[in-house]
């Protein structure tokens, strides 16, 4: 049984292809109203072929071209979208992009261009669509986030950093959207995409220039498995989190080829130092926290051996 999202308006940026594309068109099949958000030139042409099947399907979708990291532009697309539902109940902050490169390598205009795409421009719309949430009593934030972010990531510095930073926008908008009605997740997400197959160096691609040491998620998973994560496995979280009966808010999910889980941030009963000499405090430092049905990943690394392990089971 699949929610109805019937009168939900939901704005999705970066929609034109990929995960965004996906959601766009499963939202649609449940009923929501979508605003569908690229670049203007080929982003907007993709957007566009997206709400005509949005359309010819039966549903209603709005094309908003605009670059989400420029405020003022990010501004119009929730004043538009407005003007044009006259509400607003969802935002997908979807819109990303990759820069990799290992930290010496990593120019300041590709870690300005990232942080401006990934982390600014969810800044810029939850601060637009705030208000009318907060009139009408309800909404939901949806950030999709990474698990570079979450777990970090060997060349992906500038990506790994906007991504933490949109978990700390995420769970900031949940406490104070609290007393509003609204509601902010973050999903972590994997799936075979344009975007994850560029960065993963599909099979028939040219090879890019190696500028990081990276190791591409689709080479530790098997191009079998990685391959066959589709982004409509991850529309179904999203989905749930955009149901208006949903109270579901400040958490971070992973979510790929239908498995979802919980990304906790704990704290532990701590240790007293007072008068310990500087050994004795490191050596209780030393990591040895265990949790049935928990794993503590120092990197991507531990996440993506977690994933391929739960494929076998």
């Amino acid at each position: 049984m699949t929610f109805d999202l019937t009168g939900h308006v939901v704005v999705i940026t970066g929609a034109g292809s990929g995960m965004g594309a996906a959601h766009a068109r499963g939202l649609s099949r449940r009923g929501a109203d979508v605003v569908i958000n690229d670049l203007p030139g080929v982003g907007e042409k993709r957007a566009a072929e997206v709400a005509e099947g949005v359309v010819a399907a039966g549903g209603r979708a709005e094309v908003i071209a605009c670059d989400v990291s420029d405020p003022t532009s990010a501004q119009q697309l929730i004043d538009l979208t407005l003007d044009r539902f006259g509400g607003i109940d969802v935002l997908v902050n979807n819109a990303s992009i990759l820069r990799d490169g290992d930290i010496p390598d990593l120019s300041t205009a590709d870690w300005r261009a990232v942080l401006g795409v990934n982390l600014d421009a969810a800044f810029y719309l939850t601060r637009a669509c705030w208000p009318r949430m907060a009139e009408q009593g309800a909404g939901s934030l949806i950030h999709i986030g990474s698990a570079s972010g979450l777990f970090g990531n060997v060349g992906q510095l500038n990506y790994s950093a906007s991504k933490m930073g949109l978990a700390g926008l995420s769970r900031a908008a949940a406490v104070e959207g609290a007393p509003f009605g609204i509601r902010s997740n973050l999903i972590a997400p994997m799936s075979a995409t344009p975007m994850s197959r560029s960065a993963n160096q599909s099979e028939g691609s040219e090879p890019a220039p190696r500028r990081s040491s990276r190791v591409p998620a689709r080479e530790i998973l098997g191009h079998e498995l990685f391959d066959s994560y589709a982004p409509e496995d991850v529309t179904t979280l999203v989905a749930v989190l955009a149901h208006r009966t949903s109270t579901i808010s400040g958490h971070y999910f992973t979510s790929a080829g239908g498995r979802v889980s919980e990304v906790v941030v704990a704290e532990t009963d701590g240790y007293g130092f007072s008068g310990l000499s500087d050994e004795a405090l490191a050596t209780a430092l030393e990591p040895r926290v265990v949790v049935p049905g928990l794993s503590i990943h120092t990197g991507m690394l531990g996440h993506l051996e977690a994933l391929r392990g739960a494929s076998r089971l």
